[in-house]
């Protein structure tokens, strides 16, 4: 966690990694933790120069349980960026206290002026892989490893140093060869 695993005791399982799964994430985290977190990562990007151009659920632990979806909301609405919010699920909520309050809240990022989406579609499987090939350069016949919980969890972040050295050491590596991809997520 960007916060640090002190912080966030209800982030991390027993090795200190967050939870890699949603279910874990609704059965353990707490609200006052996603919320520390949360802005401990937005104030990261704030710092390191990104622009916060909205907030996202990732893999949708933030909308888990009612009390996490008013955290992300209040944190949308705190830093005045949109939320990554849907009117139409496609589908029926199956947990009525989640979609109640999502329906409440959807006012309330209303009245905020922030946009609720009103539905999704995912881009078209060629549409994607034209921007694989034409703006990241990526090419459909090699092999790509991307960071995933496996990874993550074996990563020693640079000799044991934490993520920020890490950081500054990848933006050494980068300057050294212009010509690597590294894509981050």
């Amino acid at each position: 966690p960007v916060a640090g695993r002190d912080k966030v005791p209800s982030l991390v399982d027993r090795e200190g990694y967050l939870w890699d799964n949603v279910g874990e994430v609704a059965a353990n985290a707490t609200a006052e933790d996603v919320e520390t977190e949360l802005r401990a990562q937005i104030q990261r990007a704030l710092d390191f120069g990104v622009p916060v151009t909205h907030l996202d659920t990732h893999m949708g632990a933030v909308v888990s349980r009612p009390d996490l979806i008013v955290v992300y909301v209040k944190l949308g609405i705190e830093f005045n960026v949109p939320v990554f919010f849907l009117r139409d699920l496609g589908g029926e909520v199956p947990d009525e206290a989640i979609r109640a309050r999502g329906l409440q809240l959807m006012g309330t990022l209303t009245e905020h002026g922030l946009p609720v989406l009103d539905a999704m579609t995912a881009p078209l499987t060629s549409a994607m892989l034209g921007h694989y090939r034409d703006t990241l350069g990526w090419l459909p016949d090699r092999r790509y490893m991307l960071l995933n919980t496996p990874v993550s969890r074996s990563w020693d972040w640079g000799g044991g140093r934490g993520q920020p050295e890490a950081m500054t050491a990848l933006a050494e590596v980068l300057a050294l060869d212009p010509g690597l991809r590294v894509l981050v997520v």
